[in-house]
């Protein structure tokens, strides 16, 4: 009897205990491991211009009466909406482009969206294809408030739209974009829509034709999201793999056993050995970061009292598409994307060190 109420005294002592360690640690305020989120201001232009569309369901326009197709494009909560097609059986040549024959049906609209990283992240545009009906009284055209649906559709940014889109040709007072060609995107059948007599079960109901341009490098906007899924155990699978990789390599030991004064000798492979050494954080998208007004005020104000204090280079510097190393850039408000070498010391944009 004694021996349990000495345990029972016991185990009430150490709670008491356990319970005052665990206040003192909270108060101690001990960081805690997290992945870093990003930030949903990076934001970017997508456009997307709707060519044509081929529905079998849709006959063509009679003389009395008609069925027209519209286009909504949907991205999170924003919603647009294209104007009514018509139609027309032309040819590529007659403006119709490389899908004319077989989408007879003509938009030439463009929808612009502002897109962030929590959209490349998400389900992506939501197509929504309807057909509004209209009835022709001599010379007076009557459009009917009659809805009818036709298909629906999900096009992912991630693996759809921008790993399509390339570098356009760049043009005097263009801001640079980066433009995909025309992708077929097949619709589904909704409950209710319309459908041709042949319709087959799991076949898709329409084609739409449409082109992506971005005005942000999809490379990098791709590499940006991938690292917000990337999770703390890939990430330093990443940095041991990279590890393995560079201890597999054969290394020249006449110049890793160099003197240490002799530091003019330094070759490309040393300069791979101090970057495997050094810890880095992954690289932010430059080319997600839009200047603020007060932004671009600052940074014009900057470029003015560095005005007589820019180095001078040996030679000319090579365009960011052929030697990369070393640019950076900044998009302002209008989507002019401003560039800054590294050697003409700190960006516009940078406080000087």
């Amino acid at each position: 009897m004694i021996n349990a109420a000495a345990a029972l005294g016991g185990g009430i002592l150490l709670k008491q205990k356990f319970d005052d360690l665990g206040q003192d640690i909270n108060k101690l305020g001990l960081p805690k491991l997290r992945r870093k989120t990003g930030k949903n201001g990076d934001s970017f232009r997508l456009s997307v211009r709707v060519v044509a569309a081929s529905i079998p369901a849709l006959p063509k326009p009679g003389y009395w009466s008609r069925q027209r197709p519209r286009l909504e494009v949907a991205l999170d909560k924003v919603k647009k909406e294209t104007e009514l097609a018509d139609y027309s059986e032309g040819s590529a040549a007659e403006g119709g482009g490389a899908c004319a024959c077989e989408c007879p049906w003509r938009f030439g609209d463009t929808l612009t969206f502002i897109v962030n990283l929590k959209d490349v992240l998400g389900p992506g545009f939501k197509l929504r294809l309807t057909a509004i009906s209209d009835v022709f009284l001599g010379p007076v055209q009557l459009q009917l408030s009659q809805v009818a649906e036709v298909g629906e559709a999900r096009v992912d940014l991630r693996t759809r739209a921008l790993p399509g889109c390339v570098p356009a040709r760049r043009r005097p007072g263009r801001a640079e974009s980066w433009d995909s060609p025309v992708l077929l995107i097949p619709l589904a059948h909704v409950r209710g829509g319309l459908v041709c007599q042949d319709q087959e079960l799991g076949n898709a109901v329409a084609h739409v034709a449409l082109a992506f341009s971005a005005d942000a490098d999809p490379d990098c906007i791709i590499e940006a999201a991938e690292a917000e899924t990337r999770s703390v155990a890939d990430v330093l699978q990443g940095h041991a793999d990279s590890m393995k990789r560079w201890l597999q390599k054969p290394m020249e030991l006449g110049r890793v056993l160099r003197s240490p004064g002799r530091q003019s000798d330094a070759s490309p492979r040393d300069s791979e050995v101090s970057q495997v050494r050094t810890p880095s954080s992954p690289s932010t998208c430059d080319a997600l970061r839009t200047l603020s007004p007060r932004g671009c005020e600052r940074a014009a104000c900057r470029a003015n009292s560095r005005n007589g204090n820019i180095p001078v280079l040996e030679g000319p510097l090579l365009d960011p598409e052929q030697s990369p190393d070393g640019w950076i850039s900044r998009k302002g408000r209008d989507g002019r994307v401003f560039w800054h070498h590294r050697q003409l010391g700190p960006a516009p944009w940078e406080e000087a060190l």
